[in-house]
């Protein structure tokens, strides 16, 4: 069980190092970058750039989701009741992390599997203000997971005081 729990914690914080590091550069790095570049070849390497970081944004999200519901149902011991569950400083922080992954996870989803397949279908039936319109919400949600993640880190680092 002590490697299972090992491995676990592994995982999430892999995926979770991957996702964040993702949106970083997505935020911080390309999107500012592609402002240098053509237009054309700009929309064209932002395409490319978001159809592969969805498949593996996306695999990042499910495998935080599976691995932070164990380690939360370790910690927890089977913990139902409302007031047990927030009976500690470390259990509130801890819910409100899993309440911020939540949305995290919630926003990463509809913009990957709902955003993304509609700005593809705009930019091939070449409707400019269709792409631009969910261009401009997929970088909103994107930069919105990036600052849920950073919280979510900061739950994670206020836990390790209370643990």
């Amino acid at each position: 069980m002590f490697f299972v729990a090992g491995l676990t914690r592994w995982v999430h914080l892999f995926a979770a190092l991957v996702w964040i590091g993702g949106l970083f550069f997505y935020a911080l790095v390309l999107r500012p970058s592609l402002a240098e570049i053509d237009p054309g070849n700009a929309r064209r390497l932002m395409q490319i750039a978001s159809m592969r970081f969805r498949a593996v944004g996306l695999a990042c999200l499910a495998l935080l989701l599976f691995s932070g519901l164990w380690l939360v149902s370790q910690v927890l011991g089977g913990v139902a009741i409302q007031d047990a569950f927030f009976s500690t400083p470390y259990r509130r922080v801890l819910g409100l992390k899993v309440l911020l992954s939540l949305i995290a996870i919630a926003t990463g989803t509809w913009a990957g599997l709902v955003l993304a397949p509609r700005l593809v279908l705009a930019l091939e039936a070449r409707d400019e203000l269709r792409a631009r319109s969910t261009g401009r919400a997929i970088t909103i949600l994107t930069i919105a997971g990036f600052v849920l993640g950073v919280a979510i880190t900061a739950c994670v680092a206020v836990m390790r005081v209370f643990s």
